[in-house]
Order: structure tokens, then C-alpha cells, then sequence
């Protein structure tokens, strides 16, 4: 998109004649004196746009940036990338991904992704990461000896990988955002359970209120037929 945007600026930028020649073909005539004017006639659109082109490479550099993951070294070290599956009866809904999620940031692995899948009837946990090679050993050792409390795992498995790896900050937001979607769901259906189990009570207490109700008119009709009784 940059470069289609510098290229539209280019073909515009040659259509413009010069706004700021002259009749007498001099630019600037107001510049001060000894400076050295822009050139004029048919030479002032291709300065300018020479100008506005060093101009759009430089925004260019600032609105792409430098990708810290592009190369595959850093400072640290070699760069590498990896695939775990995770495959059990229960892998889903114990927090696998937010247990893997957890193993990453603490380690600064830059990529992170963790999604859930169903092969052959069996839950699975695919991820992707990718970090300085210390960072990856460090989460494979990991996550192939340590699982979520309640997840039964049969088997967890490493590949390696060479496509696109999400950022790791960029998955734990969107994660975030997913699971307090789903808290809300979770908090609505508590707040409805707690109503009824609150109108409950009221029902119990309306009940106790009455059995003292009775006992107090119990004991006066055994009061008023006593007397009788005795006859």
C-alpha cells in the first residue's frame, strides 16, 4: 500500500506545473538574497518531485518501520520457530491456552498462538511460537513435562515451523478479550441463579415467619380449651 501510494504521489506531482515560477522563469523571487533558487520551466516539476519523493520514502520508513522478527538472528542469538500439538480426552476448557500463554511471556518468546481443534475425536491444543533459541528450548522442555491441573494429555508432539507466527502481546489481548466475553455470559447466568436462590429465602423465611404464626395460635387455643377440659 505504501509503494502504491508514493507511486500515485510520483504521477500526480509530474502533471502539476511548476506554481512557483514566474513569468520571467526565475522561482522564489522573493528569496533572499544569494540564496540559490529552485529550478525553473520544465526542470521545477521534476525538483519537486524528486523533493516529494525522498519525502514519501522517509514517511514510508516511518509507517512500515523496521520488523524486529524479520531477520533470523539477534543480538541474542538464532531465531527459530516452533509447532506443539497437544492431544488428549481433556485438553479443552482447563486453560491449556492460558497455561501456554503464561509459559511464553515469562520466557519473551516475541510469537505466540494457541487455538483448539477436534482430529479424530480427540481434543488438541495446536501452538506456534517463535523466540531466540534458548526462549524456545526453554518452553518446549516445559510444556512436554507440566499441564494444566485438570487436562488429561496422551501425547505432546514438536515440529518445526517457518510461517507466520502471531505476536505474542498481540494474541494474549485478543485472548484476554475472548475470555471476558465469555465471563459475561458466565456472570449473567450467576446473577440469575443468585435471584432465584435470593427469592428462595424469602420463601423460607415467609415459611418460618408462618410456623411461629401457628405455634403462637396453637398455643392459645390450647389456652382457651383447657379450662374446658377441666370440666
Amino acid at each position: 500500500m505504501a509503494e502504491l501510494w508514493i507511486y500515485s504521489r510520483f504521477i500526480l506531482l509530474a502533471r502539476i506545473r511548476p506554481i512557483m515560477s514566474n513569468e520571467s522563469g526565475s522561482s522564489y523571487p522573493h528569496s533572499p538574497e544569494g540564496e540559490r533558487p529552485l529550478p525553473s520551466g520544465r526542470d521545477t516539476p521534476s525538483a519537486f518531485v524528486a523533493l516529494h519523493l525522498i519525502r514519501c520514502w522517509n514517511l514510508r520508513k516511518n509507517l512500515v518501520g523496521t520488523d524486529r522478527r524479520k531477520s533470523n538472528h539477534t543480538e541474542k542469538g538464532l531465531e527459530m520457530k516452533l509447532k506443539v500439538k497437544i492431544t488428549g480426552p481433556v485438553v479443552h476448557e482447563v486453560g491449556y491456552r492460558y497455561f501456554l500463554m503464561n509459559k511464553a511471556l515469562d520466557l519473551g518468546l516475541q510469537g505466540f498462538y494457541a487455538g483448539n481443534q477436534i482430529e479424530d475425536g480427540q481434543q488438541q491444543v495446536i501452538a506456534y511460537i517463535e523466540g531466540i533459541e534458548d526462549a524456545v528450548a526453554g518452553f518446549k522442555n516445559s510444556v512436554g513435562s507440566t499441564w494444566p491441573e485438570n487436562a488429561d494429555v496422551s501425547e505432546i508432539s514438536f515440529s518445526d515451523f517457518r510461517g507466520y507466527v502471531m505476536d505474542a502481546g498481540d494474541f494474549a489481548q485478543t485472548y484476554t478479550a475472548h475470555q471476558l466475553n465469555k465471563a459475561i455470559h458466565l456472570l449473567l447466568d450467576m446473577n440469575r441463579i443468585l435471584e432465584e436462590i435470593n427469592g428462595n429465602l424469602k420463601a423460607v423465611k415467609y415459611n418460618t415467619d408462618m410456623i411461629s404464626q401457628i405455634a403462637r395460635d396453637t398455643k392459645e387455643i390450647k389456652e382457651e380449651i383447657e379450662p374446658i377440659l377441666k370440666l
